[in-house]
Parts: C-alpha cells; sequence; structure tokens
C-alpha cells in the first residue's frame, strides 16, 4: 500500500488544525484530497480490530442417543462420519437421527 504516490502525496499533504474552541482535527488542504488516505486507514483500522477478536472455535455437534450414547461429542476421538458408518446406518439401515425411526423408539 505505501508504493502508492498518490497515498503518501495524500498522508503527506493532511494537516492538524486547532479550532478557536481548542479541538484538534486533521484535514487536507483547501483544495486536496485525502480519500484514499482515509480508505487505507479505516482498512487498518478493520485489521486491527478483526486481529483482536477472539477466534471461536468450531466444534461438531453432539447428541445423546440411548443406543450409541454420546454421538459426535469427541470424547472417542472418532468424526460424526465414522460413528455414522460404524452405526450401521451408513450400509443402508435406519435414521442416524434419534426419534426419526417409528420401531426404535429412540425418544
Amino acid at each position: 500500500m505505501l508504493d502508492s504516490k498518490r497515498l503518501v502525496a495524500q498522508l503527506c499533504g493532511l494537516e492538524r488544525r486547532t479550532s478557536r474552541s481548542g479541538k484538534d482535527s486533521i484535514d487536507h488542504v483547501p483544495g486536496g484530497r485525502d480519500d484514499v488516505a482515509n480508505a487505507v486507514a479505516g482498512a487498518a483500522v478493520l485489521t486491527i480490530e478483526a486481529a483482536a477478536q477472539p477466534r471461536v472455535p468450531i466444534v461438531s455437534p453432539a447428541f445423546y442417543s440411548r443406543q450409541m450414547g454420546w454421538v459426535g461429542s469427541g470424547a472417542e476421538n472418532k468424526t460424526a462420519t465414522q460413528l455414522f458408518y460404524e452405526s450401521g446406518y451408513g450400509r443402508g439401515g435406519g435414521s442416524p437421527w434419534p426419534g426419526s425411526d417409528p420401531f426404535g423408539r429412540e425418544w
């Protein structure tokens, strides 16, 4: 970003002004532009804020089945796909969802 001549010119053209009330402001010179400088500053702020956000871990969903116990909990260190096929449902058996098998009396 700093290789842009327009960006460097706009950053160098910014001035600090103090109003009569004593409040400071930074703005471009009269007739000047600061659109690229504002865009880069906004992108920098968003990047810093995004980096400060905690990352939420993605976990696999888990449900309890009386027939299989906890499925997808990760306690067995198996993926949900492995548990699905080991349960027999992946070989044309019943449904993998609790309560969806009318004869299973799961719930």
